[in-house]
């Protein structure tokens, strides 16, 4: 039997996952990461896609957001904004649905809010303009 290692994945709601593994391979910025026993310390920053769990041979896929791992003392702390079990596909196709709209609804609201400051901005010189103007 291969060595294992504990490993924890951190939501900001719990902590999602707590268990043993004996390879973790994670999505990094720059490509796929390999964990395993005895690890060197690092901390990796993570992008969007599969967390892969080996345990008795056998691979558990769960889908997360960005996020980074530290792998120190033969563990490996996963700290991510959002995970699932690769199972749960049609709540993650749900929870996507939501964070763009999220975001689009937060960009609607931003430009918005720049065009009645920039409004606010201009009513605010005209009047300024208008009061200094010299009395004939």
């Amino acid at each position: 039997m291969a060595e294992t290692f504990r490993y924890r994945i951190y939501t900001p709601e719990k902590i999602f996952q707590d268990d043993v593994t004996e390879s973790l391979v994670l999505q990094g910025l720059d490509g796929q990461l390999c964990v395993q026993a005895h690890h060197m310390p690092a901390l990796f920053a993570l992008d969007t896609g599969l967390i892969r769990v080996k345990k008795d041979g056998v691979w558990r896929q769960f889908v997360s957001t960005e996020g980074f791992v530290d792998v120190n003392y033969n563990r490996a702390y996963i700290y991510v904004d959002f995970c699932l079990e690769e199972e749960d596909a049609e709540k993650a196709a749900e929870e996507l649905t939501r964070l763009k709209a999220r975001e689009r609804r937060s960009v609607r609201e931003h430009k918005r809010n720049a065009i009645t400051l920039a409004r606010t901005i201009a009513e605010l010189s005209r009047r300024d303009r208008k009061n200094k103007s010299p009395n004939l």
